[in-house]
């Protein structure tokens, strides 16, 4: 009982503790100016970046359907040799 009793009573002064927060400082207009301009210019460096990024990836894409699309072609011609090299 006394073990109940005392991890209720550790449970709501831990609750009391978390409540007691304190709120989050609030950004004057100087500050919010500042971060937008921080922003912009992150996101235009970034936005170099990724692009970059997708067109590497696009040719690497674009290589592997080639070469994938040219071995079905060519397995399909060797088979096809080979079949009418039996027929003959």
């Amino acid at each position: 009982m006394n073990k109940i009793l005392f991890l209720c009573i550790a449970f709501f002064l831990c609750s009391l503790l978390a409540a007691c927060k304190k709120d989050p400082p609030r950004l004057s207009r100087s500050h919010y100016k500042l971060v937008d301009s921080l922003v912009q210019q992150r996101r235009a460096i970034l936005r170099e970046e990724l692009d970059s990024l997708c067109d590497i990836r696009f040719a690497t894409e674009i290589d592997q359907a080639t070469d994938s699309i040219y071995q079905e072609r060519m397995a399909k011609i060797i088979k096809k040799i080979k079949a009418d090299a039996k027929q003959d």
